[in-house]
């Protein structure tokens, strides 16, 4: 179903939206977990307003984000999952902050603090800099994200919020590679060079008698106690008995983020799959939708991997200068897509209605 305004939720139902935004800008989750509490996973900008576009949703709808926000969650240093997350951070007054640093804190924030210092111009280290001054300013430790750990719990009948990774083993390997992009720091652009997706969060959500799986970009690892081989064979916090009735499929549906036993062992076989395309990768790729759409009936996508508005028009002067000295450079045409999933959680059967939002759809009806 389309849907061309958003409301607020109420209480008693559970609210997963997906914003993902054509050509590569970014994607971020808004979670309202019931009795006006909420989350956020990530977040991405407006190239044109540089909106933080979960913040202006949150806005859009009614939320106090200065007291209703618990949690945001970094799932990663990818600029298309932080980009205006301290914009974010700093409206959200009551909210805790999570990410997955080294199992050494102090020096991963003295690596940060280094890339300060040389002026760097990578948007995810300027971001992540601005998140912990705030966190000093409101003398609030930062929330360390790892396996099965519980990142938010709003009582013992309430909805939680767990960690499913990084693993023990992804951390310590963490450790030794912070230690040598301290001795790079001076050549490096980007705050990780070997990997983000291995480090990143990948979320549980249980609400009464349903869950959802929040993939972020986790891949598949060669090292079966790293990624989603890991968490099938020995995360503690996820039953066998409690399906999850809804994915976020990992890394805008890439290859190196599907594992078959995701689909057998942890999820329902009804269960939602969204996804965000990244049309700079040409993400998803067709093969890759064949597959999912074999898992479920219940498949959504927040763009096509080829959608977006129309590039804007240029001088001819500047196309033909562009054409000569870059022939291969395209512009990333951005267009926002959203899907609105909501569930009465107090309800054991219920099931998800679902609303799609410009040009997100409905791949497999």
């Amino acid at each position: 179903m389309v849907i061309e305004q958003f409301d607020l939720p109420l209480n008693n139902i559970v609210e997963i939206t997906l914003i993902g935004t054509a050509g590569g800008y970014g994607e971020s989750i808004v979670i309202h977990l019931g009795d006006q509490n909420w989350a956020v996973v990530d977040s991405c900008k407006d190239p044109h307003t540089g909106l933080s576009l979960p913040l202006d949703y949150l806005n859009s709808i009614g939320v106090d984000v200065a007291n209703q926000v618990k949690l945001i969650v970094c799932t990663h240093w990818h600029n298309d999952h932080i980009k205006g997350i301290a914009n974010l951070f700093a409206e959200c007054k009551q909210s805790d902050f999570c990410f997955a640093p080294s199992t050494d804190v102090d020096k991963f924030l003295l690596f940060v603090q280094l890339e300060q210092l040389k002026k760097s111009d990578s948007q995810s280290t300027t971001e992540f800099a601005k998140c912990l001054e705030i966190a000093e300013t409101r003398g609030k430790p930062i929330i360390r994200a790892m396996q099965d750990r519980t990142i938010l719990n709003l009582g013992d009948d309430s909805s939680k919020i767990y960690s499913l990774s990084p693993s023990d083993a992804t951390l310590k390997a963490y450790d030794i590679e912070i230690s040598s992009l301290i001795d790079k720091v001076s050549s490096m652009g980007r705050i990780i060079s070997e990997g983000p997706n291995s480090k990143s969060v990948a979320l549980l959500l249980t609400f009464g008698k349903h869950s959802a799986i929040l993939g972020a970009d986790l891949e598949i690892s060669d090292n079966k106690f790293e990624g989603w081989i890991n968490i099938l064979d020995n995360s503690k916090v996820i039953s066998p008995n409690n399906k999850a009735s809804f994915f976020k499929i990992p890394h805008h549906g890439s290859s190196n983020g599907y594992e078959i036993r995701v689909w057998e062992e942890l999820l329902t076989d009804t269960a939602i799959g969204k996804l965000t395309p990244y049309n700079k990768s040409k993400l998803p790729r067709d093969e890759m939708i064949a597959v999912y759409s074999n898992h479920t009936k219940h498949l959504y996508a927040t763009s096509s991997s080829t959608s977006g508005p129309k590039s804007k028009k240029r001088d001819r002067s500047i196309e033909k200068a562009i054409k000569d000295a870059r022939p291969s450079l395209q512009e990333l045409r951005f267009s926002k897509g959203i899907i609105r999933s909501r569930i009465d959680y107090t309800i054991d059967e219920a099931d998800w209605l679902v609303d799609t939002y410009g040009p997100a759809y409905h791949v497999n009806p």
